[in-house]
């Protein structure tokens, strides 16, 4: 065993003396950090109704407004919100903007429930910013009951089937109630850049591991390890070992400085908001933190398989075309076009880009197989846990025949 943990030892070695890693750093750290909070490091200057400052500024500003209007959205704090859109609509000048302080005292505290108000107390289409202050904060309507009615409009309105709507409508009542609300800016960020910085991460692990097998038909020493006590069996099992642990590794650092990133630049408040103050329609019972952790064990298992495709590549082309041919597959799955349903309607869980769709994971729509539906989550660590032996296998019977040719 500690032969082998040397060999593992050797192969990472291997991995960091070579200069494309850091051209694989350089792209997970700017897209996990730059690309993530690049704006708002920029100090970029933010005006709006009055408010004249820097973006981070508006930030703070909104950040103390909202946590300290945070709470669960019963009746009354529903009520609190139609009164000071009432006040806040009473109150806008000649230039359509509201007058001095109305926006920061009246506005800001609910911002992020705005948006989805306007929504749910609007026709479907037909959105309209009155309808809101014109209820009465006396008897204001249940948030929930006005959303679960939506979802009921909307998925009556498509082309599911009963059956999948019927199973959707007893997730969703299924919810706990009332729903919790507080500043959640820096998960929402996370949640809307980690779709393509994930994509590139993966990238970045597949330059780093490119070379696993093929750098040694470049060097011209696979003849030489295959024929060597350990080649047959230790030696190609490190390099897989190397591979995938490496992949999972860096995977797992590069969400974690994503995550943090954006957490820090933004604040960590919000982890304990429900996520159907994010995500309107899912039928999710999580937070935002459990939202987040179960995106974290889906990039992983995706890291993993994305390593053994790699690997098999490498078994058989050269480090330049290993890559190539793996950018050529990651990237094309954020461009195809796959149905949502029939036959074909599972493909999108089969692609590592569409696997990273942060939308995709909690998506309402669930992935439907034999007549059972199960939650995209499951369905893609599945496909993962059982793809991801049978590439490595073969990547390890691809390298151990090249001898052979």
């Amino acid at each position: 065993m500690r032969s082998f943990f040397d060999l593992v030892h050797y192969e990472y070695k291997k991995i960091f003396k070579r200069k494309s890693i850091y051209f694989a750093f350089g792209l997970a750290v700017f897209f996990s950090t730059f690309c993530m909070v690049g704006s708002l490091l920029l100090g970029n200057p933010y005006s709006y109704n009055g408010f004249d400052g820097s973006e981070m500024a508006a930030l703070d500003q909104q950040r103390t407004a909202m946590h300290h209007a945070a709470g669960y959205l019963d009746d009354e704090l529903m009520g609190k919100i139609i009164t000071a859109q009432a006040y806040a609509d009473s109150h806008v000048n000649e230039n359509g903007n509201y007058e001095d302080g109305v926006y920061e005292q009246y506005i800001m505290p609910y911002i992020g429930l705005r948006g989805n108000l306007y929504m749910l107390t609007s026709p479907i289409g037909a959105l309209d910013y009155t309808i809101l202050g014109s209820l009465d904060p006396e008897n204001p309507p249940d948030f929930a009951q006005l959303r679960s009615a939506r979802l009921r409009e909307i998925l009556v309105n498509s082309e599911l089937k009963q059956k999948e709507i019927d199973f959707l409508m007893e997730r969703d009542a299924a919810l706990d109630t009332p729903f919790y609300f507080d500043f959640k800016d820096g998960w929402w960020y996370f949640s809307i850049g980690i779709t393509t910085s994930g994509v590139f991460l993966i990238f970045a692990v597949s330059i780093c591991i490119a070379p696993v097998f093929s750098d040694e038909y470049q060097k011209k020493t696979d003849v030489l390890l295959l024929s060597s006590k350990l080649g047959k069996n230790k030696l190609v099992w490190a390099k897989l070992f190397t591979a995938l642990t490496f992949s999972l590794g860096f995977m797992a650092l590069f969400l974690l400085v994503a995550l943090g990133s954006t957490l820090g630049a933004y604040g960590a408040l919000g982890g304990n908001v429900s996520l159907q103050l994010m995500l309107l329609y899912t039928t999710y019972p999580l937070t935002i933190a459990g939202a987040t952790a179960i995106y974290f064990g889906v990039a992983l298992c995706v890291a993993l398989l994305s390593a053994a495709a790699v690997s098999l590549l490498s078994a058989y082309l050269p480090p330049f075309s290993t890559i190539i041919s793996f950018l050529v597959v990651l990237f094309a799955g954020m461009f195809i076009e796959v149905p949502s349903s029939g036959p074909f309607g599972l493909l999108k869980y089969f692609l590592p880009a569409q696997m990273m769709d942060y939308d995709l994971i909690f998506s309402v729509r669930l992935p439907e197989i034999f007549g059972h539906y199960f939650e995209p989550a499951s369905v893609i660590c599945t496909i993962c846990f059982c793809l991801t032996p049978v590439l490595t296998f073969f990547a390890y019977r691809g390298f151990k025949n090249h001898q052979v040719r």
